[in-house]
């Protein structure tokens, strides 16, 4: 086998002296641009959480390849991996970026983990078909985001605050609470507490309605379009409820405090 002839590129000592120092430089705009060790540890939990829902759904491709194989199936797993790079686009980057809401940060962490775990539960313990709350899981979306607007606005005094802590706790907590509801509907992949799952859930009604022919490649379409609307429900319920939760924690705190004066002016008196 013949070697091909590769000319020596030469360098001047002028030339090496500027990329030394051109490379740094280069470097350093890279870290303030993705600032990775000035990120917030809200940030850093989201972004971990979406990298590993962006895995999952692409290792439920192993367990139904034929979804894989249409046109539909393929647009779901691109969908779902685009929305979730937007996410965290969004998280790290422009006006609504978390590094912008430290006030509330911490508000929006353990809001969206409250609700991730008890989501989570619900969900598992469903699989079990021994679920404990008799009332649909949205009202968990209501509750979190209620919650945390109401702790927002009340600390900050900000409605805006109150509508971006909601939002964002419900879009970090659906990102915890799709890594717990992948990993458990794979590990109930095609037994029978799965099958009595989805029965329950009506996905198996769906599948019969919409005339495809096997039923565990529809249950993957599935779980893949509940990983692309919850964000977005979340986001729709989160600016919602924002607005109800902080304004009543506004309106309560006004209260208290002309509460509070006219009592003190009393005692003055």
């Amino acid at each position: 086998m013949s070697r091909i002839p590769c000319p020596l590129i030469k360098v001047s000592p002028r030339t090496l002296a500027q990329m030394s120092d051109t490379l740094p430089a280069f470097g350093s705009a890279v870290r303030e641009a993705v600032p990775v060790a000035g990120m917030t540890r809200v940030q850093r939990v989201l972004l971990v959480a979406l990298a590993v829902d962006g895995i999952l759904v692409i290792s439920g491709i192993a367990l139904a390849p034929d979804s894989f194989l249409s046109v539909t199936g393929t647009g779901r797993v691109v969908a779902d991996l685009g929305l979730l790079a937007v996410i965290a686009t969004a998280a790290v980057f422009g006006p609504f970026a978390l590094s912008r809401l430290a006030d509330v940060g911490e508000v929006c962490l353990w809001t969206g983990v409250a609700f991730a775990l008890v989501y989570e539960l619900d969900l598992l313990l469903d699989f079990e078909g021994r679920s404990p709350f008799g009332f649909s899981p949205y009202w968990f979306f209501v509750a979190a985001a209620l919650f945390a607007s109401a702790l927002a606005g009340y600390r900050t005094r900000r409605l805006s605050r109150g509508i971006a802590a909601a939002s964002w706790a419900l879009v970090i907590g659906t990102a915890i609470w799709s890594i717990g509801m992948m990993t458990t509907s794979y590990a109930f992949w095609q037994t029978r507490s799965g099958y009595s799952f989805w029965l329950r859930d009506g996905a198996v009604a769906d599948f019969r309605r919409s005339g495809a022919t096997n039923l565990w490649p529809f249950i993957l379409e599935d779980i893949q379009g509940a990983i692309f609307f919850h964000p977005l429900l979340s986001l729709l319920l989160g600016a919602a409820c924002g607005v109800a939760g902080a304004s009543g924690s506004l309106a309560a705190r006004r209260l208290w405090r002309q509460t509070y004066t006219r009592a003190s002016e009393r005692l003055r008196s």
